[in-house]
C-alpha cells in the first residue's frame, strides 16, 4: 500500500496527473498512519471555528463502514440529521451531531462530492475528513495530524509497520498538529521525525511548509493549525 501510494504522489507531484480545484477554499485533516490520531475532533473545532467566523461550512468525508451504497449521501443540511449512523458512518454522524450548523456528506470521490454539494448549497470553504492521501483535489490548508503517543507508527510502511504512505510526504502539510500531547518528550520526539521530514521538496508543485500560497491565504493556515491547540495537541 505504501509504495503505491508513494508512486501516486509522484505522479500528482510532478505533473503527471492533474490535481482538480473546488471553487471554493478546501481545508484537509489528515495523518499518515492508520489507525485513529483524533481526525475527528479536529475537524469538528475546525468546522466549529469556521462557523463562529461567519462561513458557511461543508464537511466531506468517505463515511468509512456506512451502509448505504448511494455514491454521494448528504448526511446533514446544516439544520437536521437526515440519515442515521449505519447510512452515514459513525463518524460522519457524530460531526453532523456536534456540528448542527453545518452541511455534511459523504462519498468516496471527494472532488465529485464537493461538486454535488455546491451545486445544492451556498458553501463558503469545504472541509475534509482524513484527506490527506486524497491527492486528486486540491487543498488550500493541509493539516497533517501526528500522535504525540505513537512514535512507533512512524518507523515504517504497511505491512511492516502502520505508514500509509512515506514520511517525506508531510512535505504537503501545511501545518503539523501534534496530538495527545500531554507529554513534552514525546512532543519533541515525534515533531523531530515528521517535521524532518517535512523539509524535503516533494517536488515543483509541492504545496509544503517552505513554500507554496493559498487562496485562503497565510492567516487562516496559520489560525487552522493554532485553534486547535490545547491541552493535548501542539501546532508545529
Amino acid at each position: 500500500m505504501g509504495w503505491l501510494r508513494g508512486c501516486a504522489r509522484f505522479l500528482y507531484d510532478w505533473g503527471w496527473f492533474a490535481q482538480r480545484r473546488l471553487p471554493v477554499p478546501v481545508l484537509s485533516v489528515g495523518n499518515l498512519t492508520l489507525g485513529g490520531t483524533g481526525k475527528t475532533p479536529v475537524v469538528i473545532v475546525l468546522a466549529d471555528w469556521l462557523l463562529a467566523q461567519g462561513k458557511r461550512v461543508a464537511i466531506l468525508s468517505r463515511g468509512y463502514r456506512r451502509t448505504s451504497a448511494d455514491p454521494y449521501l448528504l448526511v446533514s443540511n446544516g439544520e437536521r440529521l437526515l440519515v442515521g449512523p449505519n447510512e452515514a458512518g459513525d463518524e460522519p454522524f457524530l460531526m453532523a451531531q456536534r456540528c448542527p450548523k453545518a452541511i455534511v456528506a459523504v462519498g468516496a470521490d471527494r472532488y465529485e462530492l464537493g461538486d454535488w454539494v455546491l451545486n445544492r448549497f451556498p458553501i463558503d470553504c469545504l472541509v475534509l475528513d482524513d484527506g490527506f492521501q486524497h491527492l486528486g483535489l486540491y487543498r488550500d490548508v493541509n493539516l497533517l495530524l501526528v500522535d504525540a503517543t505513537d512514535a512507533e507508527g512512524l518507523a515504517a510502511l504497511v505491512p511492516a509497520g502502520r505508514l500509509r504512505e512515506p514520511l517525506q510526504a508531510a512535505a504537503r502539510a501545511t501545518a503539523i498538529v501534534v496530538t495527545r500531547a500531554d507529554v513534552p518528550a514525546q512532543v519533541t520526539q515525534v515533531m523531530s521525525q515528521a517535521a524532518g521530514n517535512a523539509r524535503y521538496d516533494a517536488g515543483p508543485d509541492s504545496g509544503g511548509l517552505s513554500s507554496g500560497e493559498s487562496r485562503v491565504g497565510g492567516d487562516w493556515s496559520v489560525a487552522a493549525a493554532l485553534l486547535v491547540q490545547g491541552k493535548n495537541s501542539a501546532a508545529l
